[in-house]
């Protein structure tokens, strides 16, 4: 199954314009979409650190030693040297790994995902913007993708310099024996007999430049109350945000679209240069009638999108006559929303904007 990352219809984006400043150019990709520059005080994977505190797994069992960490990211082919692994027999993770899971998951096709976090002895994560965390220089993401056990890809963004776009973003691949995962700055397809597709490294920018910090998922929307804030690496505290607006019907749709669709969909977004379609949450918004994403689609008109005769981005009671949720229905083309990096439709989340839609005037 060919590999679908090609930006069309609403969302044209060009990667590189979006983030929190256009001050700096955006340097050519450099094998993973970033510049490169020193990992985090070359400690990166050192068992040890405040943050650790057993987060990621007990490190050290039976004498083992991690792998040998590469400190610059460009010249890692494997993930054993990006300071993943306590042990590699075993797989694993460094102690000093935070896992993590934001309130709601971004739709990939129905894989499994895990996801940690490292930071540099010391710091930690700049929250004074609550709807947009940013991460000290070093801090590492990890997300492993998996099917039915076997591990198919894990991807890592880690912050290489003070810059805008000083972030490398990459994905290794895991080989068919399980033994390790290999770099794969083309991309993949098919991995290792599913139909889970790999991106290029150079499209990882697509989606992660519309967030400042570019990880998506990682704010006090998605993490109040995750082990992330309650270990004390979030600075200040986080307020307490019991999640989106409404009742369970709204709360369950806006929280969807919110990690489905928010990291294009507002004013600091990729897909704001072609539509003023909004749809992020932010912690200010405390109803449903007050959020951008009601406001911005509820019987307002679409703007370039034609297909089946729909005229409303939502259409209160008549979600077959939303465009919003047919563009959720659909995939093959550049009608589909996401644009990239599915190829099948998510019936529960559709499910969910569907029932919320019948709810509203």
């Amino acid at each position: 199954m060919v590999s679908r990352f090609l930006l069309a219809g609403l969302v044209l984006v060009l990667w590189g314009c979006g983030g929190a400043s256009g001050d700096e150019p955006a340097p050519a990709a450099a094998g993973a979409g970033g510049s490169a520059g020193q990992s985090g005080a070359g400690s990166g994977g050192e068992a040890g650190s405040p943050q650790g505190s057993g987060a990621g797994g007990a490190a050290g069992a039976g004498g083992a030693k991690p792998p040998p960490f590469v400190a610059d990211p460009e010249a890692r082919t494997r993930l054993s040297e990006a300071g993943f692994f306590a042990d590699l027999e075993s797989k694993q993770p460094a102690a000093d790994l935070v896992a993590f899971e934001p309130r709601f998951a971004f739709w990939s096709d129905g894989v499994e995902k895990k996801r940690w976090l490292w930071l540099p002895p010391g710091t930690k994560v700049d929250a004074s913007d609550p709807d947009h965390w940013r991460f000290p220089i070093g801090a590492r993401l990890y997300k492993e993708f998996s099917q039915n056990g076997k591990r198919l890809e894990t991807r890592l963004v880690e912050r290489t310099g003070p810059g805008t776009f000083d972030y490398w973003m990459g994905a290794f691949v895991w080989l068919e024996d399980q033994s390790d995962a290999v770099f794969a700055e083309e991309g993949a397809a098919d991995v290792l007999g599913t139909q889970h597709d790999v991106p290029k490294a150079k499209l990882c920018p697509s989606c992660h430049n519309g967030e400042p910090s570019r990880v998506l998922g990682f704010s006090a929307m998605q993490l109040e109350g995750s082990p992330v804030a309650a270990m004390g690496l979030v600075d200040p505290p986080p307020p307490a945000v019991p999640g989106p607006p409404g009742g369970d019907v709204a709360r369950a749709a806006l929280g969807y679209l919110h990690a489905n669709c928010g990291h294009c969909h507002y004013d600091g977004g990729l897909a704001w240069r072609d539509t003023d379609v909004v749809l992020r949450l932010s912690v200010a918004e405390t109803t449903v009638e007050s959020s951008e994403i009601y406001t911005s689609n509820l019987g307002v008109p679409v703007q370039f999108f034609q297909e089946g005769g729909l005229t409303l981005r939502v259409d209160g009671g008549a979600p077959d006559q939303s465009a919003l949720l047919f563009r959720m229905n659909y995939r093959g083309d550049d009608k589909q929303m996401p644009p990239i990096a599915t190829e099948r439709v998510d019936e529960q989340g559709v499910r969910l904007v569907r029932d919320w839609i019948m709810t509203l005037p």
